[in-house]
């Protein structure tokens, strides 16, 4: 899937989508969860699992036009019966399997500025603002969701590797 067609897709389902959420969502495709890996993920994540809602939705959102990083949306996924411990499974092993690329960021970000220039998602300027005070560090750093797609989208996903499920079914 190509970049357009994420970006076309994220705009279309989300509500208040920054540049933030654009970045957060390149970081993931580029770094996959690694970032998330800490002493109290494992934790979080289940308590998280336990708040959320089943509910009516899209299951899995594409988010890399690289390789097969996905969101797995929790709702969805507990409303079809899905398995946290193994949800958690593939996500532990999304995290620690994953090749961290700067370069695969780096391409889809200038990607998304083409992009953006043609289809005027955001202005230029501020861009270029939020350049300036994230892109210039080293490491990048990893993001929350701003706060306006947050209160408008309420997110609850985990990111994974959509060929690491797939190999777990196939044993």
């Amino acid at each position: 899937m190509s970049l357009q067609r994420i970006l076309e897709e994220q705009f279309k389902r989300y509500k208040d989508v920054q540049i933030q959420d654009v970045y957060k969502l390149l970081y993931q495709a580029a770094f996959g969860p690694e970032h998330m890996i800490t002493d109290g993920t494992a934790k979080r994540f289940y308590e998280e699992f336990e708040r959320t809602e089943p509910k009516e939705g899209l299951l899995v959102e594409w988010i890399s036009p690289i390789d097969y990083t996905c969101r797995i949306n929790l709702g969805p996924y507990k409303l079809q019966g899905g398995s946290k411990e193994a949800l958690f499974e593939w996500f532990y092993e999304s995290a620690i399997s994953k090749k961290k690329s700067i370069a695969s960021f780096n391409l889809m970000w200038n990607t998304f500025k083409e992009l953006n220039k043609e289809f005027k998602y955001f202005k230029l300027k501020d861009v270029e603002k939020f350049e300036k005070k994230y892109l210039c560090q080293d490491p990048l750093p990893a993001v929350h969701h701003s706060k306006k797609y947050m209160k408008s989208n309420k997110p609850s996903y985990l990111v994974v590797d959509y060929q690491i499920m797939l190999d777990d079914f196939d044993k």
